[in-house]
């Protein structure tokens, strides 16, 4: 087994210098030294690897031979990975992925323990993936050799305002990353979350009324959504305004509105959709269906005197 893999590993250095890279080739080489070296100098070493001293000569100093001819291998062929917030701040990563070709496809790097991880592999450039919130975010070409690569979240801000521009409370949020997961609600108006600068969907449910919305917050971190000032306004037969009917929307459920003043009008801050709207007098009642976003004024009928 030992033999083996000093063999492939070899083997892997002769295909990388065909393919012009040196870099790689040397890496290589210096991990067989350094392989061939532990073990002849281990004599604590209870597995069945063994290297002679004859060995050691011919194996340790072709290898040097070999390197002396090569750009010197990096001191630490390793990348480290790690995820610093918005204020610069290192947090714990979920997970990180590296992609090295379509042959070995995507592998986990180590986890460092420290909330860092550990891409350990001879190219020169890799793709490294980050998991954090349930999102992911890939970034390619990236060195890999004694480097180190941080990723940063930025301060997704979701805010929600009413008809007039200000903002207003209580709005619930949620953001799409595999399903749909909590993002907080809104306080004084703006709800917070770290996450990677990615496209998202977000969702705004206020007054039972859920609405989404998609922004990358790499480019734009602040998320407004804004609810439209609905009117409903009933009429009798004759077109007068009717008062105290009992005007309600549909979200899940029927959802009160209120009774028309005297104009006949009853009105409510709603996020901008389609809705289902009701009216009812006594015994007579009409629904509606409107899309408020394109008009906020819905007016119905009844068949009343």
């Amino acid at each position: 087994i030992f033999l083996n893999g000093m063999k492939n590993i070899l083997t892997t250095a002769k295909i990388n210098l065909q393919s012009g890279d040196s870099i790689s080739c040397a890496i290589n080489i210096k991990s067989f030294q350094d392989e061939i070296d532990y073990v002849y100098k281990d004599s604590l070493n209870t597995d069945q690897r063994f290297v002679t001293i004859e060995g050691w000569k011919f194996l340790y100093w072709n290898a040097q031979y070999i390197l002396d001819r090569l750009p010197e291998p990096p001191a630490n062929p390793n990348l480290v990975v790690s995820l610093k917030n918005s204020l610069g701040n290192q947090i714990p990563a979920s997970n990180v992925m590296y992609y090295e070709s379509a042959a070995g496809g995507w592998k986990d790097a180590v986890n460092n323990g420290d909330g860092r991880f550990t891409v350990v592999t001879t190219k020169p450039t890799v793709s490294i993936r980050m998991f954090y919130e349930y999102a992911n975010q890939t970034v390619h070409n990236v060195p890999a050799q004694n480097n180190t690569y941080t990723f940063q979240t930025g301060n997704a801000s979701v805010q929600l305002k009413n008809s007039s521009g200000n903002l207003i409370d209580q709005g619930t949020v949620q953001y799409y990353a595999g399903a749909w997961r909590s993002f907080g609600t809104t306080v004084n108006g703006v709800a917070n979350k770290e996450l990677l600068p990615i496209n998202y969907s977000f969702r705004m449910i206020y007054e039972y009324v859920p609405l989404d919305k998609q922004q990358d917050i790499s480019t734009n971190s602040t998320v407004t959504f804004s609810t439209v000032l609905c009117t409903v306004k009933v009429t009798k037969a004759n077109g007068q305004p009717l008062s105290g009917a009992s005007t309600k929307y549909y979200s899940g459920a029927w959802r009160d509105i209120g009774l028309t003043n005297a104009n006949g009008e009853a009105t409510k801050e709603l996020l901008p959709k389609s809705l289902n709207f009701r009216a009812a007098s006594g015994n007579v009642s009409k629904d509606k269906q409107q899309d408020i976003g394109v008009n906020n004024l819905v007016e119905i009928q009844l068949n009343v005197p």
